[in-house]
């Protein structure tokens, strides 16, 4: 058994440490990996989002895929609603790992975090909410036309790994196991391209506001993909998105929606469509 990462030992300690004896009260946890859209040979960024009512001090992620069809590639933080809600503070130890082939035709990836981790302590916590994004596992996936029209699923998979990882929450000092919901990835025939980057340089930032504002008032060129445009995912390419990237880019604001950071297909919901996208 082979991993990309030299993190079972470090997932052994992260298991032990989130393993708190004593059950939680009954409470509302699930985390659910949110369904997206692919198009095959591209890069598919899967989010993880977790639904709790009480603070939470850290968490494990893992989730099984079919191999034949994706490639893990990488698991981070960055630009999800976890960094924004414990800043100024950060998560304090994680630990990624992965195993490309644990079973025939099985792929697995898992990632671990505690929050306040190293001294001085300040019992820093995720607050209680709804669906707040966590990670974003990022795969690639298969180049094969006959991918389209055709969805794989990310599963969140309890009991795999050596030594074997859970799907964990930990809450009140006490390790919860969550419901789960799995995710899908449909693959459709569509451009890839990178959300709130309407002048398709690849970048996020004030240059794409402004492009917004050229385009929206002053006879500027209109953007070729307009699902790029539409920063806040609302399915308009409107004023609303320069001021959202003004918000995002300079008074900590929220990031834009999937496919962001990464590139990626345009999600089901979209109806603006993108004819061209040269940023990816």
């Amino acid at each position: 058994m082979t991993s990309k990462f030299s993190g079972f030992g470090k997932a052994a300690l992260l298991l032990a440490l989130l393993a708190f004896a004593g059950p939680a009260e009954a409470q509302t946890n699930i985390l659910k990996v949110l369904p997206t859209s692919a198009t095959p040979g591209g890069t598919v960024s899967s989010t993880v989002v977790v639904t709790h009512d009480l603070p939470m001090q850290g968490f494990q992620v893992a989730v099984s895929y079919d191999n034949s069809i994706l490639t893990f590639d990488s698991v981070t933080t960055n630009n999800t609603d976890l960094v924004t809600l414990l800043s100024p503070n950060g998560v304090e130890f994680s630990t990624p790992t992965s195993d490309a082939s644990i079973a025939p035709g099985l792929g697995w990836a898992a990632f671990g975090a505690i929050f306040d981790f190293q001294f001085p302590f300040t019992q820093h916590t995720l607050p209680g909410g709804t669906e707040q994004s966590l990670v974003h596992f990022s795969f690639d996936s298969a180049n094969n036309p006959a991918l389209v029209g055709t969805s794989t699923t990310i599963t969140l998979e309890n009991g795999m790994g050596s030594p074997p990882l859970f799907n964990i929450l930990t809450i009140t000092g006490s390790s919860v196991l969550p419901d789960r919901i799995d995710g899908t990835v449909d693959f459709i025939d569509s451009p890839l391209f990178r959300r709130g980057d309407p002048n398709q340089d690849g970048q996020v930032n004030l240059a794409d506001a402004i492009f917004l504002i050229q385009y929206l008032f002053n006879d500027g060129p209109a953007p070729a993909c307009l699902s790029a445009a539409s920063s806040n995912g609302d399915n308009l390419a409107d004023l609303s998105d320069a001021i959202f990237l003004i918000q995002y880019n300079f008074n900590d604001g929220s990031p834009p929606p999937s496919p962001f950071p990464a590139c990626g297909a345009a999600p089901g919901t979209d109806t603006l469509g993108c004819n061209n996208y040269n940023g990816c």
